[in-house]
């Protein structure tokens, strides 16, 4: 197992008024918390995802952060409450041959069930918005399963839909653009 399996408590939701005081942070896979949060939220995401239901397998637990630590592309945005991470956005860089420019894909926004609709996405798509703005970026792009109900998160950011699929568990394609 992964070092970072180990997760600390995180604070009581309910003691937190709605939406939760936040912080966003960048994130840094050199920091062993930092490594940590990222699989604790990444287990929590990937036991409530539709058609997973299970946390990641071992071998991926054990690779995961030496994988993401090779990866000059990747960018983390972490939202604290009290000092405990809370949710994540695992983003990774890439470009737009259509517009010529750099963009930013949102690979995983992870939130712990107790802290979610609680304005915590919310703080993190800004964050993930607003690095894509200060460096010129042309897009922030993700995808998201046709039934997860972050979808009408996406949308109230401005998000549109790509590609709507035939059925529930297809794949979304979202996109918003950043002028």
């Amino acid at each position: 197992m992964h070092p970072a399996k180990r997760v600390p408590p995180l604070p009581q939701p309910e003691s937190l008024e709605k939406p939760a005081q936040v912080s966003i942070r960048p994130g840094d896979l050199s920091i062993a918390a930092d490594q940590t949060a990222v699989i604790g939220l990444l287990n929590s995401y990937a036991s409530q995802l539709v058609g997973r239901m299970r946390p990641l397998d071992d071998s991926v637990e054990c690779s995961l952060i030496a994988g993401l630590q090779k990866q000059p592309a990747c960018r983390l945005f972490f939202a604290e409450v009290d000092g405990h991470i809370v949710g994540m956005a695992l983003c990774f860089l890439g470009y737009s041959t259509f517009k010529g420019a750099p963009l930013i894909n949102i690979h995983d926004l992870a939130v712990y069930p107790g802290f979610q609709r609680r304005g915590i996405g919310s703080q993190l798509l800004r964050a993930v918005s607003d690095f894509a703005r200060q460096h010129r970026h042309c897009a922030v792009t993700l995808e998201v399963q046709a039934n997860n109900p972050a979808r009408m998160l996406y949308a109230r950011h401005g998000f549109e839909v790509l590609d709507v699929p035939a059925d529930d568990s297809a794949v979304l394609f979202g996109k918003l653009e950043i002028a």
